[in-house]
This record gives C-alpha cells, structure tokens and sequence, in this order.
C-alpha cells in the first residue's frame, strides 16, 4: 500500500494550473488543456532537454510558431503565477517546479490516454 500514488495530490495540482491565480490584485489565467496554444505550450515544455540545463523564453519562441516575445514573457509570467516553474537567480532560465513537473505529466496522460481515445471512440 506504501508503493501506490495519491490519486488526490494530482488533481490538486490539475485543479490549482486549471483556476485563476491572483497575486497583487492581478489576475492571471489558469490553463485549459482543451485550448490548442495551453496544449501545446505544455507538450514543448515536456520536452526532455530542458529538464537539465533548463529554458528560457526564447527556446519557447524556437519550438512554438507565430509566439512573439511579448506573449512568450507572458506565458512565463503566467507559469511562474502559477508555480509551475521557478527562475534560475541572475540568469534569464526557468525549470519546473515539482508541482510542475507533476502537473505537466499528469496533464499530458489524461489528454493523450483518456480524452482523446474516448473522443474518438464516440465519434466512431
């Protein structure tokens, strides 16, 4: 029983992207993994070369077409809102946080593995 996951701490995590985030009287949106530019935000994220040396906005700018600089530094903004990434200190990269890393791979699996199967299935 020590082995199984808390099936709870992800959907905390889905549910704390998923709602908006208020800090200093400003709102910043959550994410919706229905909404093409959330998704594939979170598929360049998942890419496995950042999780070493980390990325910055404009590696987000080279794998996500028509992303301006002003959008890129706002889609940060909105995943540091969020505390799904965090800053390295004086330099301009970002890595996950835990909570993002768990966030992304679980919100990933659900996208890949259950909604889009059963989409199809009912369309057929």
């Amino acid at each position: 029983m020590a082995c199984l996951d808390n099936p709870d701490a992800a959907q905390k995590a889905l549910a704390k992207m998923a709602a908006p985030a208020k800090p200093n009287g400003r709102s910043y949106r959550g994410f919706d993994l229905f909404l093409d530019p959330d998704y594939r935000l979170f598929l360049t994220l998942a890419r496995g070369e950042w999780s070493i040396s980390g990325f910055r906005a404009g590696d987000l700018r080279a794998h996500i077409p028509d992303l301006t600089a002003g959008r890129s530094a706002c889609l940060i903004k909105r995943l540091r809102t969020h505390g799904l990434i965090k800053k390295v200190a004086h330099s301009y990269k970002y890595f996950f946080t835990k909570l993002g890393r768990r966030v992304v791979v679980t919100a990933l699996v659900i996208r890949e593995y259950f909604v889009q199967p059963s989409l199809v299935q009912n369309a057929l």
